[in-house]
C-alpha cells in the first residue's frame, strides 16, 4: 500500500513546477473531478446554485425513495456523507439548513413508510434536527425555518421517536402559550 504524501510533500512538489504547469495541473483536476469543479464554482461565483443543492438532496432522497416501488436501502452513512459534502462546498447557510431538514424530512418519510428502523436511525435524524436548529441559531435564521422545523416535529406525534424530536425542538424554541406541546 502506497503512503499518502503529506501537505508538506505536496507543498514542495508544487513548489518545483513553473507556474504554467501548475495551471495545466488545476485545468485537469478541474476536468476529471467534480468536487475541484465544485470548489472553483465557489472561488470564481461565491455562492453556490440551487442546481448544487439539488444534486445532494437528490443523493440523499435516492438513498431512501429510489425511482420505482422498492424501499431504498437507507443507508445512514451514504446520506449523511451527502450532507457533510454540502456543507464544506456550501456558502449560504440557509442552503445548508436546507439540506440538513431535507435529511431530516426523508428519515422520518422513510420510517413512516417502511416502519421504524432502529437506534441509528433516531440517534442520527435526532443529531441532524438539533445541528440544524442550532446552525439556524448561530445565523440568526430561527424565525425563517422555525415552522418547518414545528412541522418536522409534528409529523412524528405518533412515532416512538417523536418526543426526542419535541425535545430538541422546545429546547430550541420558545413555547407560545397558546401552543401546548401535548396537544
Amino acid at each position: 500500500m502506497t503512503k499518502k504524501p503529506s501537505v508538506r510533500e505536496l507543498r514542495q512538489h508544487l513548489s518545483t513546477k513553473p507556474p504554467p504547469e501548475l495551471i495545466e495541473e488545476i485545468v485537469t483536476l478541474y476536468k476529471t473531478y467534480e468536487a475541484v469543479k465544485e470548489f472553483y464554482m465557489r472561488q470564481l461565483h461565491g455562492t453556490y446554485s440551487q442546481e448544487l443543492l439539488d444534486r445532494y438532496q437528490a443523493i440523499i432522497t435516492k438513498e431512501f425513495f429510489p425511482p420505482g416501488l422498492r424501499p431504498g436501502k437507507g443507508r445512514i452513512a451514504v446520506a449523511r456523507r451527502a450532507v457533510l459534502d454540502y456543507t464544506k462546498l456550501a456558502a449560504a447557510p440557509e442552503s445548508v439548513i436546507e439540506i440538513m431538514l431535507h435529511y431530516v424530512e426523508s428519515i422520518v418519510a422513510y420510517m413512516r413508510a417502511y416502519g421504524e428502523t432502529g437506534t441509528a436511525f433516531y440517534t442520527s435524524m435526532g443529531r441532524m434536527y438539533d445541528d440544524a436548529i442550532s446552525h439556524m441559531s448561530t445565523h440568526d435564521l430561527m424565525d425563517q425555518f422555525q415552522d418547518r422545523c414545528k412541522q418536522i416535529m409534528r409529523s412524528t406525534d405518533d412515532c416512538g421517536f417523536g418526543e426526542m424530536l419535541m425535545e430538541i425542538y422546545y429546547t430550541h424554541f420558545e413555547i407560545p402559550e397558546d401552543d401546548d406541546p401535548e396537544e
